[in-house]
């Protein structure tokens, strides 16, 4: 889901120069900011992504639904069965 081709604007020049400007070693600084570049970036959803997650969730209602309609069915035709039964177990004695 995470699309590396979509990222946010960062500056990290800019982020690791006012690292710097407050005294911190510039290799420092200049790993601090790529490691909040990378942060920032790591987590972006697209609305592709969402448009995915939605046929997904569309799916599984779907699925969901089914078993439901399934179930039931099932549920009617064991009372059906089961009266059946306690019908012929009536009529035989």
């Amino acid at each position: 889901m995470n699309n590396p081709d979509v990222a946010l604007p960062f500056d990290t020049l800019r982020c690791a120069n006012r690292f710097k400007a407050i005294n911190m070693p510039d290799k420092q600084a200049e790993a601090i900011a790529d490691e909040l570049s990378a942060m920032i970036n790591i987590n972006i959803v697209t609305k592709q992504d969402i448009t995915l997650i939605r046929s997904d969730i569309a799916l599984v209602r779907n699925d969901i639904l089914w078993f439901k309609i399934i179930g039931s069915l099932l549920c009617g035709l064991i009372v059906i069965g089961f009266t059946l039964l306690s019908i012929l177990i009536t009529f035989h004695k």
